[in-house]
């Protein structure tokens, strides 16, 4: 499990994985969005069963590319994955701790 939390102004923000954490470039998330339904269809069983997705700042501000159908069908990927995800924050100030 890895446990994100986001303490701010008296409020905390957890996002927490279960089980295995997966990360995709925007190649694959366009690709499991667009092509093979059955493969799409077992990925989000997969995550749903005993995963979260993994989701960067890089893959959302990739994700804006897509344009009519492939949009579209991005769209309807992600809300198919529902909430099992969590945000990734990329800080390179916190790397090792510092």
């Amino acid at each position: 499990m890895i446990r994100f939390v986001v303490a701010e102004e008296g409020r905390d923000i957890v996002a927490e994985t279960q089980g295995y954490g997966v990360y995709l470039d925007n190649d694959s998330l366009v690709d499991l969005a667009k092509r093979c339904e059955p493969r799409r269809r077992r990925f989000v069983g997969a995550l749903r069963a005993k995963g979260t997705l993994l989701f960067s700042w890089a893959n959302a501000a990739e994700i804006a590319g897509p344009q009519g159908d492939s949009a579209d069908a991005v769209r309807a990927f992600l809300d198919s994955i529902g909430p099992h995800w969590v945000p990734l924050e990329s800080n390179a100030r916190n790397l090792g701790g510092r």
